[in-house]
């Protein structure tokens, strides 16, 4: 079996996983050692967070089912905006610090298929749609060692915070989804 058919497997998955959990970023989250995770995203599991944010470390993301949209912002002159460092931790509140004031602007976007992936560099800010109508999508994550201690989120001036760790799911539930993305 290939690593990919692997990864598609729900027993093998339970069997390596290190860890499982929601993200409020729209996605589950099977890590399997401190650099690969799968995100299985779900119609019913949306997104209750999605700001445009970077990460602490370069990461390639390989579309094993489905397609997503991922967009890049970057930042222009303006003040509605504000970049934060997200310091939140699951079980606690989200504490951000506020970095600057700006504006920002779509920069681009780009379509990732099945069967496609695409390198995103830590400093770069983005966002991911995956196409649900479409059904559930599934992706591989290599991630390389991070290079900074905190990711940053744009999010527009006043606009509450909300850590994407702050609603834990059932095991079961995490699980149930998952085999629904596979299956």
């Amino acid at each position: 079996m290939g690593e990919n058919t692997l990864i598609l497997d729900v027993d093998w998955l339970r069997a390596n996983a290190v860890k499982t959990h929601f993200f409020g970023l729209g996605f589950i989250q099977v890590k399997l050692n401190d650099l690969e995770r799968v995100h299985f995203y779900h119609r019913d599991i949306p997104a209750f967070v999605e700001e445009p944010h970077d990460h602490r470390y370069d990461f390639i993301s390989t579309v094993l089912r489905g397609c997503l949209q991922n967009r890049i912002w970057k930042l222009t002159d303006g003040d509605d905006y504000e970049v934060t460092l997200e310091t939140c931790k699951q079980g606690e509140p989200s504490k951000p610090i506020v970095l600057m004031k700006t504006g920002i602007e779509l920069f681009g976007s780009f379509d990732v298929h099945e069967g496609s992936g695409y390198h995103m560099n830590s400093l770069s800010f983005h966002t991911v749609h995956p196409f649900l109508e479409r059904g559930p999508v599934v992706t591989s994550v290599k991630r390389e060692l991070p290079r900074e201690s905190h990711a940053r989120v744009i999010r527009r001036v006043n606009a509450p915070s909300a850590c994407p760790f702050s609603r834990p799911m059932p095991d079961a539930e995490l699980w149930e989804v998952v085999r629904d993305c596979v299956g």
